[in-house]
This record gives structure tokens, C-alpha cells and sequence, in this order.
């Protein structure tokens, strides 16, 4: 009777921890991976293996799943700043022409999106079709993800990171690397809770 509600009490708190993990993105690449193999290896011949398993196999194997997948999700997450860095264009010197070479591209889309704003506006707001003021609003939104030209990045996410940071010191006169720290203390909880949902997205 004991091991059996043992068994019991311990089987809800593997649910609870199933559930946790079903919304992770290890949980995401390890269920990708396994259904390719059962398709390529056939499902019937994995669906009658398990099966054959006696308890407590079958919970075993499950408490070995769960563990798989929360041990890659730690080490992947070992690996996030590294991994967002690399999204945002700070690259190894080695890379320069890369780097030269996207940030040149970056800086064409500028102008073109800068040349399409100018355009538009010269021609009146009020006259502009409803198509045409879609596409002003469009690239008056794209140009906003951009910095000052001497500090572009060769990707878009690290020019956009980079556009707010620099908005804080262009409208305010605050280094937003500098004072973030200080002021994150200030924050109200619902704020602090919306961003960091916010910085797990992106890392996610």
C-alpha cells in the first residue's frame, strides 16, 4: 500500500514536471527528432515494443525522457548569451569581411527605405492612396530599427537592440548600458515580470 501511493504521488509529480518541460524548446527539438526516427523506422514496430514493457519500465522510461531533455535545455541555455551575441553581429575579427560586407548591405537598406519616406512625403500625406500610406508607415516603422549609421551591426536584430539603446541617449542623455542596472531596481514587479518574459522570448 505504501509503495503503491509512493508510486502514485510520485507519478503526479512527473506529470507536473511533464508538463513544465512540454513548453521548452528541448522538449521541441527532442520531439522533432524522435517522430523523424519513428517515421523513417515505422511506428508499429516502436508502438508494440512499448508494449511488451512491464511496470515499472514504462515510468522509468519516462523519468528518463524528462531528464534528457531538462539536461540539454541546461546546457543549451549555458550557451544563450553566447548564442544571442552571434544573433546580434558581434562577430570574431576574423569574420570582418563578413561583417564589412552586411553591415554595407544594412546601410543600402537604409537609404533605399530613407529615399521610399522622402518620397512619399513629398508627394503630401493627404494625397497618398491607402496602399501608399501602408508603405509610408511601413518604412517609417523599419527605419526606426536602425542606429546612427556609424554604429550599424551586420544583422537586423543586433541593429534593432542597438536603435534602442542609442534612443535612450539621443532623447534622454542616458547611457542605457550604463543605467539600465539602477534603474531595472526601480521598476514596478508587473514590469520586471513583462520584461524578463520579454528576454526570455529573445533567448528562447
Amino acid at each position: 500500500m505504501a509503495s503503491a501511493k509512493f508510486l502514485e504521488g510520485f507519478s503526479g509529480g512527473l506529470a507536473d514536471e511533464w508538463i513544465k518541460t512540454l513548453f521548452t524548446p528541448a522538449f521541441v527539438f527532442w520531439l522533432g527528432g524522435g517522430l523523424a526516427a519513428l517515421q523513417r523506422h515505422g511506428w508499429d514496430a516502436a508502438v508494440a515494443e512499448f508494449q511488451k514493457l512491464q511496470e515499472p519500465l514504462p515510468l522509468m522510461l519516462g523519468i528518463l525522457v524528462l531528464l534528457t531533455v531538462a539536461a540539454s535545455g541546461f546546457v543549451v541555455q549555458q550557451f544563450d548569451f553566447t548564442v544571442l551575441r552571434l544573433l546580434e553581429g558581434y562577430w570574431p575579427e576574423w569574420l570582418n569581411p563578413l561583417t564589412n560586407r552586411l553591415v554595407q548591405g544594412q546601410r543600402r537598406r537604409f537609404k533605399r527605405l530613407d529615399q521610399q519616406l522622402q518620397a512619399l512625403n513629398r508627394q503630401g500625406l493627404t494625397t497618398l492612396t491607402p496602399q501608399e500610406r501602408e508603405a509610408y508607415i511601413q518604412a517609417d516603422l523599419d527605419l526606426g530599427e536602425f542606429p546612427e549609421l556609424g554604429r550599424l551591426l551586420p544583422t537586423r536584430l543586433g541593429n534593432m537592440l542597438r536603435a534602442a539603446e542609442d534612443h535612450c541617449a539621443v532623447k534622454y542623455g542616458l547611457d542605457a548600458i550604463i543605467c539600465w542596472p539602477r534603474l531595472w531596481l526601480l521598476l514596478p514587479e508587473a514590469t520586471k515580470t513583462e520584461l524578463s518574459q520579454a528576454r526570455q522570448h529573445l533567448n528562447g
